[in-house]
């Protein structure tokens, strides 16, 4: 079976709605359980909190001008979209865990369907590993993890 080499996370800062790309100046990403670095996530210098400051000042005029019930109408779409989704994906993972590969597969169809944009890599990689799995099946006593060991 192939597998990819798991990554060590990179993480830009988010500001004004995008991602910008991680810079030279991190902080290490630990895995609490095991104490392990996993990645590292841009530091942010004066520049960018500048900036990140300016985005929040631009962005609140629009927000501020809401009622609170037309922000409470867009809170509430957010939790009813994070609900859905949440729903969706840990059904997914139920049966992904459980080795029921046509039903993951269509639970992650339904995942997909929700439209949420950033998630895409992460459904193709969860549809390349189902595919893995097919062709060569996890051991019984298998806990759901996958051991990338190469790219």
């Amino acid at each position: 079976m192939s597998t990819t080499t798991a990554a060590p996370l990179q993480r830009g800062l988010f500001i004004a709605g995008e991602v910008q790309p991680p810079s030279d100046t991190t902080l290490a990403i630990t895995n609490p359980g095991t104490g392990e670095v996993v990645g590292h996530a841009t530091r942010a210098d004066a520049a960018a909190v500048d900036e990140a400051v300016r985005a929040a000042h631009a962005a609140f005029g629009p927000w501020s001008a809401l009622s609170y019930s037309e922000r409470g109408e867009v809170l509430h779409a957010c939790a009813e979209a994070f609900a859905a989704h949440e729903t969706a994906y840990t059904r997914f993972l139920q049966l992904y865990r459980s080795a029921d590969w046509d039903a993951a597969e269509g639970a992650l169809a339904e995942c997909e369907n929700l439209g949420v944009a950033g998630l895409k890599k992460l459904y193709h990689v969860y549809r390349e590993r189902i595919d893995e799995w097919r062709k060569a099946p996890p051991p019984a006593d298998w806990d759901g993890t996958f051991t990338a060991t190469s790219k």
